[in-house]
């Protein structure tokens, strides 16, 4: 058994222990913050900031414009302009999930699904015009920041038309380029290409052309594919994408020959 004054021994010791303890933290503290409060530790992982897009540069002003008599010009200046087009979902969504389609800065923007604006592949388009147009020219500029899927629809009534997309180089999926016809929902290629994608972040213009049993497409002015096809005769024509949102529009044109 210890005597009383070893325990006092003991307890001046641990007494001492303690008080050198404060004063080491005291001290670290004061020496890690250099002004004695205590910094937020630094994170194991630290995340960059996303890198912003560029600024989108004018839309070309140099492409011919397509000759004839004008049926549809929409140039987008404001929000307006919806009301005078149809916004049609080429897939089956719930009503919450239909594609969002705004005007901004002058142009057609698609803002990809719902109120939450979620991204979806889903097929979206945006269409002018009377279902009796027979011959005629559609034409638009595009400028892609992400989405990767563009095209043109010519002749539409309901569940059929014919649609040329093309697909931006960040896809190595092929076709990337293709012109075909969809009837009553089922879709047959009528010209395709392995080559030809579209780069990003890049004005492209291009129009599809339906007169008669004759379909053409052009881009920036150069003919890209021609057809024959007398399977649909007349209807709506307009945009087509997917509703992943990144992708603007400026103008629509339809012009009758």
């Amino acid at each position: 058994m210890k005597s009383k004054s070893q325990q006092n021994i003991v307890l001046l010791v641990g007494a001492a222990g303690l008080i050198a303890l404060v004063i080491f933290g005291a001290v670290f503290s004061f020496g890690q913050s250099g002004s004695g409060q205590a910094q937020e530790p630094t994170p194991i992982l630290q995340i960059p900031e996303p890198t912003p897009l560029p600024t989108v540069p004018p839309a070309p002003t140099d492409v011919p414009r397509v000759a004839g008599v004008s049926l549809v010009n929409l140039t987008f200046d404001n929000a307006q302009a919806l009301q005078s087009v149809e916004l049609v979902e080429l897939d089956q969504v719930l009503p919450d999930s239909r594609s969002n389609w705004i005007v901004r800065d002058g142009r057609l923007v698609q803002d990809r699904t719902g109120r939450t604006r979620s991204s979806s592949i889903q097929q979206t388009a945006v269409l002018a015009g009377k279902a009796e147009l027979k011959d005629y020219t559609v034409s638009t500029k595009f400028y892609d920041e992400g989405n990767g899927t563009m095209g043109l629809i010519v002749r539409r009534q309901g569940n059929s038309f014919y649609r040329f997309s093309m697909l931006s180089t960040r896809y190595t999926d092929n076709p990337k380029l293709l012109l075909e016809k969809v009837v009553d929902g089922q879709a047959t290629p009528l010209w395709q290409s392995n080559e030809g994608a579209y780069e990003p972040l890049t004005w492209y213009t291009v129009s599809m052309s339906a007169v008669g049993s004759k379909l053409q497409v052009r881009i920036n002015d150069k003919v890209i594919a021609e057809v024959t096809d007398s399977t649909l005769s007349s209807g709506q024509a307009g945009i087509y994408t997917r509703a992943l949102g990144g992708i603007m529009f400026d103008d629509l044109a339809i012009v009758a020959p």
